[in-house]
Parts: structure tokens; sequence; C-alpha cells
């Protein structure tokens, strides 16, 4: 009767292992659960693949450049454009210098990390180098340009009387929105202040370029942006807003950045109702954006040839 005992004793044991064992298995990252996936402040991230092109080359040997790109932002990038650039084309002949059509999946709940890496190479078939020089040391340079968007969205008090003392208690107070620090996206919406009235809501909104490259124009076109924007075409940001399914009124509804920042002022009128109530604010920026990385190379003449001029 003992062993029976130890015996089912043990079988209970292993059952509960096994059944943690599995629970384990098919847990989901919190990420996954809760949609914090839209955070961070990047969105296509480019990275030279090692040895492509390599520190050093001889005259007349073959050389690659090859761009991993990666979209680390929470929007999908559907025809981008990657150039490449900073070299001297008298020496040296890419058999291309622009890759079309550039398509990066954006952060989700199945990829929350932007990990879905993409390759664009560019050839080049024999190196050149100037007469009478032993090194010739060139910058490669690879520009990426895109159509992005921010999506922002935080909670809201709405009170159309926020000094009354009608109600003895109100669900929520006035105050900032809660919006988070990021929201994988180059440009964030760093801040939201509130202000309500009997039949006003307004909010201003406060923007800034977090990605380290340059916010191009939505209006303007991304092809040649790598050298042909002007001053007029870069720090714009079309804005839009919506509260409890109002659209709200947006001035300016370009936002121009200045050192960086901007901000727009959105406001809604009507009927706000006789007391206060918790709602979803949800801000969406469109804009393009310009982000580069270089690599530099030393082009060595093979010992002994010379070419005099």
């Amino acid at each position: 009767m003992k062993l029976k005992k130890t015996i089912i004793s043990i079988l209970i044991v292993v059952m509960l292992l096994s059944v943690a064992g599995c629970s384990g298995s098919t847990k989901k990252p919190k990420n996954q659960l809760d949609g914090t996936f839209r955070t961070g402040s990047q969105g296509l991230v480019l990275k030279f693949v090692t040895g492509a092109p390599p520190p050093e080359v001889y005259e007349g040997d073959r050389m690659d450049a090859s761009i991993e790109y990666v979209n680390k932002g929470a929007f999908d990038v559907t025809s981008g454009y990657i150039y490449l650039g900073g070299y001297d084309k008298n020496y040296l002949h890419f058999d291309r210098d622009m890759y079309s059509g550039i398509s990066a999946k954006g952060k989700d709940e199945f990829n929350p990390d932007g990990n879905l890496i993409n390759t664009a190479t560019f050839s080049l078939g024999s190196v050149n180098m100037p007469d009478n020089a032993d090194i010739f040391p060139q910058t490669i340079k690879a520009t990426a340009c895109y159509k992005y968007r921010t999506y922002a969205i935080g909670k809201a008090c709405i009170d159309p009387d926020p000094y009354g003392i009608g109600y003895a208690e109100k669900v929520c107070a006035m105050g900032p929105p809660q919006i988070s620090g990021s929201q994988g996206a180059p440009v964030a919406v760093t801040s939201v202040e509130a202000q309500t009235s009997r039949n006003r809501v307004q909010f201003k909104v406060n923007v800034g370029n977090v990605g380290g490259g340059t916010v191009i124009d939505n209006a303007a076109p991304i092809t040649d942006c790598d050298s042909k924007l002007d001053r007029t075409q870069i720090d714009k940001i079309d804005i839009r807003a919506k509260f409890s399914d109002n659209e709200m009124k947006c001035e300016p509804s370009t936002i121009r950045l200045t050192g960086g920042n901007g901000f727009a002022i959105c406001h809604w009128e009507g009927d706000l109702g006789r007391e206060a109530y918790e709602t979803l604010l949800n801000i969406e920026l469109d804009y393009g954006y310009r982000s580069s990385i270089s690599a530099d190379v030393k082009i060595r003449r093979l010992p002994g040839k010379y070419t005099y001029g």
C-alpha cells in the first residue's frame, strides 16, 4: 500500500512538470500581449555587410557594396530608395547607384524587434585609381529615402467643466494626455498639453525629429532625395488628430520643425456633454525620411605597378 502511494505521488509530480513545461513553451513574450512593440525612435536602419566594401582593396580587384536594411519602426516601408554615393565616379563604376522599390515590414506583434533583414548590393567589376597615386582613399555612402508614419495614441480626459464641482466624483481630471515617449518611428509626439471648456477641446501637440536623420516634406518626392532636396522640402510634417471619433482641426496642418522640434494646435468645437469622461486621443504624423551610413575604403596600387602621365 505504501509503495502504491509512492508511485501515485511520483506520477502526479511528473504530470505537473509536464504541464508546466508545456505552458512555458506556449507563453508569448510580454510585448506581443500588450502591444508594446510600438516603441523606439528608428525607422529604416542601414548597415554595410562586413567586407562589402572591404577596408582595403587593390587596383583591378572586384568590389561590392552590400547594404543590409531592416525596419526598426512600426510602419511598413513600401516604396523606398537606397542611393550609393560619396565616391569619385570617374574611377569607381558600380553597376548602379540607386535601388528603387525598397520595401521592409515594420515591427508588429509577430516581429516585435524588427529583425527582418533585406539586402541591396551594388557591384563594381574592376577598381580603378588615379595615375601616380599609391593609395586612393574613398568614402562609400549609402542613403535611404522613404515615406513613414507615426501613430501616437494616448488616454485623454475630456472635462466640459474642469473647474466646476457639480459632480461629487469625476472619473478623471484634466491633464496632459498619457502618450509614451516613443512611438516606434523617427518622428515622435514628444508631449501634449490639453485644455477644454464647455464647447471646445484643444490640444497642443509637440513633435520632434528623434531619429537622427532628415525629415522630408510629405508632399515632396523622395526620388533623388540624396542630393536634390532644397530647404523648402525638409523639416515638414503633416498632422491629423481625433478624439472619441471626432476629427479635429490642426493649425498648422503641416508642422515646420525648427531645431528639430515643432508643434500644432488641434481643436474641436461642439457639445462635449455634461460630465468628464476618458477617451483616446489619436495622432498621425506623415512625412518622408532620409538617413545615411558611410564606410571608408583604401584603394592600393599593386607593388611595382606605376602609371606616369
